[in-house]
């Protein structure tokens, strides 16, 4: 994952890895309330669950922008729990006071831990079944055969929309 734009993707394409009860929903992506933009949104029964998105460790300024944008999407039925997905931070003290004090429940999910980047996630997968996926010179996009004696040369690889390295 190079920006935070590929996570968003990844995500949307995803869903399920952010919480199971995703799988099969299609999220919106950068829904606008005023300035205020959301990275990923979920209509669930119960309410707009918001999902904010940091490709760095998160900080409690991260916490306060989710709850700004709890506050002024509130006036339609909110869901129960909101999630803020970034990686993990070297002191997580600050970030779990301000959502502990928080009027909304948030859930902190973190990159490479809780969230596998597709990276990670795919090349495992297609390295277990004897394949690496490839963008050739002309950009076109398939899969390549390894060969058990050599690994495959790291090259750009696309699939989903998504920038990826193997």
């Amino acid at each position: 994952m190079r920006t935070e734009s590929d996570l968003e993707k990844l995500l949307a394409f995803h869903p399920y890895l952010i919480n199971e009860e995703f799988a099969g929903l299609h999220p919106i992506r950068q829904l606008t309330c005023g300035k205020h933009r959301l990275d990923l949104a979920f209509y669930l029964p119960h309410g707009l669950c918001i999902v904010e998105l940091k490709k760095t460790p998160l900080a409690v300024d991260d916490v306060r922008q989710l709850l700004r944008y709890c506050r002024a999407w509130s006036r339609r039925p909110l869901a129960k729990y909101h999630y803020l997905i970034g990686r993990r931070p070297h002191d997580e003290s600050g970030l779990r006071k301000a959502i502990e004090n928080s009027q909304f429940e948030i859930k902190i999910l973190y990159i490479n831990e809780h969230i596998p980047t597709l990276s990670v996630r795919i090349n495992v997968c297609l390295r277990q079944r004897g394949y690496c996926w490839r963008k050739d010179t002309q950009g076109h996009r398939g899969s390549e055969a390894m060969n058990d004696n050599q690994p495959p040369n790291r090259t750009n690889c696309v699939l989903s929309g998504i920038r990826l390295d193997c």
